[in-house]
């Protein structure tokens, strides 16, 4: 289906067809030759242990013929380097071609193997909540020493123009790059029929380096860029690696951008809004008269996350909507009929509803900060992704993602949370704002484990574990792609992840999936080996949940911000019982670390034969700049070493009845 938000976004169609020509570059499988130098070149003396670099990285695109053309060659020089054979073309596949795939190894005496092999489609996961479509292929017969070379294009579909985006700094170190763009030099309308005034661009570029524009065409050419060092924990990459990034404008001023696009999109809302017939029908089968306002909305909530989510089911082909007599959604009544429709059309049949039950609601339309950063001065609409929607309570903004599959009532998905975008204004009108920051006490873990240590070194018996809040909203949506064998692995993996790898999980009790409201509680049985002899002694790991984790933050020094998806707090509560040949001879002291925005806590108590033991973690921020860095790193470290601590145990030689 055609949602508002996908019909108004800021796609630029051409008022005109372009007229076919060859491609500017790389038209046949003709290559360039190679420096003999190259061949025989062992090491990188600007990254001494380099696995890899790139000679040559070039780039063509032309939105007079819609094409994007890739050329790249790279230098093997280590056996880890040989995995940049495997290419992966990321594409949308619903708005691309690709073509002229080519590819080859030339190993260091010269001789060359071609790539004669096949592309093929794969869906592969960037974060856990981002997967992405790509082309893939692997090049043949790579050696260190190899140079690996391939080029290939995508075309666009249809009528529309795609400004690129050129990242110019990878995780190679790259010698020589080239970037040229063709702009559409026609008329461009914009969303809203308006046509467009030109191009304009961001970016951010090593020292010395600029964009040429030259006769309508825009060229940058770069030379020895350095490889990009992504940190453990940090916001998304593609922000902070160097980049241009190009847009179609009609206004200069973003003030003006923005208020201007404000009133279009806020339209484009109304309208969609407005085709309510049936709906206030609806909210009174709802909602009974003496409802408090909260309750009125809960109940409508309620009724719009059990509507049927498209977004969340494969995506038809237009070819396949036509055959199967589906039509777009014109407005919430048609989504109100049909009980379904996606994420930005659920939420605002939510904002109808809530509307027509008295209840002030707007709508925001927000970047997700999952794949980027909202940048005010880029003047398009494209970096708004996702509708959420905003109800006054007792004067009150509430925000609500009734359009996020299983999210509960009075949190928004991560994604969508410390965000920018437009929202609809009580008065009318829009403004840019910025949605409330995640709340760490929305995000909780908490495990109940009841435990017997045999005389065998093993721990075994139940654990009860429950995720509130965002926690279960990310695993129900991570079990919703499977089934429920697929879902019990998924649990299950997790808590063996928690454990030494020859742990065994079973789950005994699955969670109910399929509800919003309710945290996702599931219980196991486990067993794993836990004592570490020594002589007649013998430890047993004090937290044993955490006694495997690496150390969160390894490196001394950071350069890049310290990004946490979301706050969160994680509480252990574990009893295990000592068999009748084993005693405590001492337990670790207790923890209490406190910061302004964390807090750790452990305590360790012995009842008769049985050690009791909590653990709580709570980081309640999610943002860091580098020069906090040390003291996160000092809190994490104290962490660490209060999750390897160790109850030492005793052995006797007569166990005392119980």
């Amino acid at each position: 289906m055609t949602t508002p938000l996908r019909a108004m976004r800021l796609c630029l169609f051409l008022l005109a067809l372009a007229i076919a020509y060859p491609l500017l570059l790389h038209a046949s499988t003709d290559w360039a030759p190679i420096d003999p130098a190259e061949l025989q070149m062992k090491d990188l003396p600007e990254q001494p242990g380099a696995p890899a670099f790139v000679l040559f990285h070039e780039e063509v695109d032309n939105d007079q013929q819609g094409s994007h053309s890739v050329y790249m060659r790279i230098k093997v020089l280590t056996e880890a380097g040989r995995k940049y054979a495997d290419v992966q073309i990321q594409y949308y596949k619903e708005e691309f071609n690709i073509s002229d795939i080519h590819g080859r190894t030339i190993h260091p005496d010269g001789s060359i193997v071609e790539f004669q092999g096949k592309p093929f489609d794969k869906v592969v996961v960037k974060s856990k909540n981002l997967k992405v479509r790509v082309k893939a292929f692997t090049l043949p017969d790579v050696q260190v020493g190899s140079i690996l070379e391939y080029k290939y294009t995508l075309r666009t579909e249809g009528r529309t123009v795609w400004p690129p985006r050129w990242t110019v700094q990878s995780d190679l170190f790259q010698r020589k790059q080239h970037y040229k763009f063709v702009p559409y030099n026609g008329a461009i309308q914009m969303a809203h029929g308006e046509v467009g005034m030109g191009l304009a661009y961001n970016s951010m570029l090593p020292k010395g380096s600029e964009v040429k524009a030259v006769r309508d065409t825009y060229e940058l050419d770069l030379a020895n860029v350095p490889a990009f060092v992504e940190e453990e924990h940090m916001p998304p990459p593609q922000e902070y690696k160097f980049y241009v990034r190009f847009y179609y404008r009609r206004v200069n001023d973003a003030d003006q951008f923005w208020g201007e696009e404000g009133k279009y999109w806020n339209s484009d809302m109304e309208k969609f809004l407005g085709k309510k017939h049936g709906v206030p029908e609806a909210v009174a089968g709802i909602v009974s008269p003496g409802d408090t306002p909260e309750q009125k909305v809960k109940k409508i909530y309620a009724y719009a996350a059990g509507l049927d989510n498209l977004t969340y089911k494969p995506q038809r082909t237009q070819q396949e909507q036509k055959a199967l007599g589906v039509k777009d959604n014109r407005g919430v009544e048609d989504v109100l009929r049909l009980r379904a429709g996606d994420r930005q059309e659920i939420t605002l049949l939510f904002i109808a509803m809530v509307r027509a039950a008295g209840i002030p609601a707007y709508a925001m339309f927000v970047s997700d900060r999952s794949e980027d950063v909202f940048l005010k001065t880029h003047l398009s609409l494209d970096q708004l992704d996702a509708m959420v929607a905003i109800v006054q309570i007792d004067g009150k903004d509430v925000f609500l993602d009734p359009g996020t599959k299983f999210c509960p009532y009075g949190i928004l998905d991560w994604k969508y949370t410390g965000t920018q975008g437009l929202k609809q204004l009580p008065g009318g009108g829009t403004e840019l704002a910025k949605t409330p920051a995640p709340d760490y006490t929305k995000a909780i873990i908490k495990r109940v484990a009841r435990l017997q240590l045999t005389e065998q070194g093993l721990v075994e018996g139940t654990l009860a574990i429950g995720f509130f809040g965002q926690e279960a909203l990310t695993r129900r949506g991570e079990g919703s792609r499977t089934d429920e064998v697929g879902r019990s692995k998924l649990m299950e993996d997790e808590v063996r992840s928690w454990l030494p790898s020859n742990a065994h999980v079973t789950i005994t009790k699955p969670p109910h999936w399929d509800e919003v409201e309710t945290p996702l509680v599931a219980e196991f049985w486990i067993s794993s080996p836990m004592l570490m002899s020594g002589g007649k002694r013998e430890l047993l790991p004090a937290n044993i949940f955490q006694f495997s984790r690496p150390p969160m933050f390894a490196h001394p020094d950071r350069k890049q911000p310290i990004y946490f998806e979301y706050p969160s707090r994680e509480i252990d509560d574990v009893h295990i019982k000592l068999p009748a040949n084993l005693q405590v001879e001492s337990l670790p002291a207790n923890q209490d670390v406190k910061l302004e925005y964390a807090l750790y806590r452990a305590s360790r108590k012995q009842e008769k034969n049985e050690i009791d033991m909590t653990r709580d973690l709570a980081i309640g921020a999610f943002v860091f700049s580098p020069a906090e860095y040390k003291g996160l790193k000092s809190f994490f470290d104290k962490v660490k070493e209060g999750d390897d601590e160790q109850v030492l145990l005793k052995q006797v030689a007569h166990a005392a009845q119980n």
